[in-house]
């Protein structure tokens, strides 16, 4: 005689509801598995995270640190004059400035500059001396300025913008001179470069 198996009770109307909504669950896809790519995707987010905030650290590690206490540059001007009424030239002449590089984190850098250069378009000298001031690379310097020949000088008042790239700088330069009966206003545009003669020994700061 074999055993008798158990009977196995046949499944109700609820659990065979469950199975069916389970498996069309499953092939429209669950929120839990729709969710999964999130869920795995969220410790790559936070390592970024941590990433992000670690790189201004970083960065500020790497950065190259300049001294601050003051400087002294002297190097070359070249460029040309633009001259509304006049024929205008090339310039070259030879610049020195005096600058202190503010030591806490600032960027800020004040000094002063002399320069002087002949203008090939109205056969010229013309100097300039003033202060100047500095953010980084941006810099703003102005002051008096005086040109002249033999045949006279006149004088007048200067502005230039510089941007400073290392050794090398760009600039723009706004000239008023106060004398007629010629042009009283005429622009240059050129390049500085300039090596330093002077350097600090004290303690070093930061660009940032």
């Amino acid at each position: 005689m074999s055993p008798r198996m158990p009977r196995v009770p046949a499944p109700s109307k609820d659990d065979r509801a469950g199975c069916v909504g389970s498996t069309e669950r499953a092939r429209a896809g669950a929120p839990g598995a729709r969710d999964l790519p999130a869920r795995a995707a969220a410790p790559l987010l936070l390592a970024a995270a941590i990433v992000c905030a670690a790189g201004p650290a970083a960065q500020a590690d790497v950065a190259p640190r300049v001294r601050g206490g003051w400087y002294g540059m002297a190097g070359l001007t070249l460029g040309g004059a633009i001259h509304p009424t006049h024929d205008s030239g090339l310039v070259a002449g030879l610049e020195g400035s005096l600058v202190h590089l503010d030591v806490s984190d600032t960027g800020l850098w004040a000094g002063g500059y002399a320069d002087v250069l002949f203008d090939t378009g109205t056969k010229v000298f013309r100097a300039s001396v003033g202060p100047e001031l500095g953010w980084f690379m941006l810099g703003l310097d102005g002051g008096w300025v005086i040109e002249g020949n033999g045949d006279g000088s006149r004088q007048g008042l200067t502005g230039r913008l510089v941007l400073t790239l290392g050794a090398l700088g760009l600039y723009g330069r706004w000239v008023h001179l106060f004398e007629e009966p010629a042009e009283r206003d005429f622009g240059e545009v050129g390049v500085l470069v300039k090596i330093p003669l002077l350097t600090p020994s004290g303690q070093r700061s930061r660009w940032r």
